[in-house]
């Protein structure tokens, strides 16, 4: 393939089932039915604490949904880490991309995001430093000679 170029969204992997999976199921846990749904979940353990012997006192009761609600929480960590990685490579990705269309070196600025912090400070410093000499409508458009004022 040529540089630069992209591939159509038909000749693109469709990735492992897990990550399949996990795509969908982040997208239906984050919906407004999902939402409504937990809720509906707490009130449906709410609504039945009269019958059961202690109420709210009853320890077994307390754990039931203590135990299910931390249980959930542990694997949503996961979940939305995993698909946070997945975003931000992806957009890393087209941002290089980007960056490789530019005209001039922007190589530097190339898998930033795997340098340490410090490293990542100074570039960002360098970065501000180099815009900081353009006044507001001085810029031009990269690579294409017309001036935005």
């Amino acid at each position: 393939m040529p540089k630069g170029s992209v591939s159509s969204g038909s000749q693109m992997p469709s990735g492992s089932r897990a990550t399949r999976v996990v795509s969908t199921l982040t997208g239906w846990l984050g919906s407004f039915p999902a939402i409504i749904g937990s809720i509906f979940v707490v009130l449906l353990w709410a609504a039945y604490l009269p019958l059961v012997k202690g109420g709210f006192l009853n320890t077994n009761y307390q754990l039931l949904i203590n135990t299910t609600t931390t249980i959930v929480t542990f694997i949503m960590v996961f979940i939305i880490q995993s698909t946070q990685n997945r975003d931000g490579r992806a957009l890393q990705t087209k941002l290089d991309a980007i960056l490789d269309a530019i005209e001039g070196d922007h190589s530097h600025l190339m898998g930033l995001e795997d340098l340490p912090e410090k490293v990542i400070k100074e570039v960002q410093a360098q970065v501000h430093e180099d815009t900081s000499d353009f006044e507001p409508g001085e810029r031009s458009t990269a690579g294409s000679g017309r001036s935005t004022t």
